[in-house]
């Protein structure tokens, strides 16, 4: 069976067609943009009416969740910034301990300067800013670590987050799960940030960090 065609699309055709012809009789058929242009009304004449409509779609239910704050409040969180902390407290206090050493070395070495000899000094000097550098460095791979570590960990429970909405979403024959902090209002029945939260906590209580100090 032939595809029926809407009056007014043969009508554009036609008139389509009787303009390339005026075109072809003016210029001739051998030009690029002659046939081009008998090419695109043929085109348009072999459309059906119905070809450009869109199909429909079937209305779906929707939920709602505050992801971030989901991440934020949940067990696994609160142990992953609980360990940052420790371990950073840790790190001051190295670091705190590395600063006054190398005051005091700057103070001895400030007091040789006058009984070492020019060379001998300028030697003593050199080693001490290279160990300087040396500790600043050191100082930056630490903190490097620390954020590396807590991305991670981060990462890690997102991802289980991300798989328990793909559950809740099937349970409750949901269409689309939309984060509320982009939308202006929505009807508290559809929050399911409460349940993601408490099934978060028990499938993933604790997360352990992983620090990896990469020197550059």
């Amino acid at each position: 069976m032939k595809p029926r065609f809407s009056d007014s699309a043969s009508a554009h055709g036609s008139s389509l067609i009787r303009a390339a012809r005026q075109i072809m009789n003016r210029v001739g058929t051998r030009s690029p943009v002659v046939l081009s242009a008998i090419a695109f009304a043929l085109f348009l004449v072999g459309v059906p009416a119905n070809a450009q409509s869109v199909p429909q779609i079937e209305p779906v239910s929707i939920a709602v969740i505050d992801f971030k704050r989901v991440l934020h409040q949940s067990k696994a969180a609160e142990a992953v910034r609980a360990q940052i902390d420790a371990q950073r407290k840790a790190y001051q206090q190295e670091f705190d301990d590395l600063e006054r050493t190398m005051r005091q070395e700057e103070q001895k070495l400030q007091q040789q300067r006058a009984i070492l000899a020019q060379d001998a000094f300028q030697a003593r000097a050199k080693d001490f800013q290279d160990r300087v550098a040396s500790a600043q460095r050191d100082v930056q791979v630490k903190r490097r670590a620390l954020n590396a570590a807590f991305d991670q960990a981060m990462n890690e429970i997102s991802k289980v987050l991300i798989s328990i909405v793909a559950d809740l979403a099937k349970e409750a024959n949901v269409g689309a799960i939309l984060d509320n902090n982009n939308i202006v209002l929505a009807d508290k029945k559809l929050d399911i940030s409460d349940i993601a939260l408490a099934r978060l906590d028990a499938k993933q209580p604790k997360v352990t960090i992983e620090l990896t100090e990469k020197k550059r």
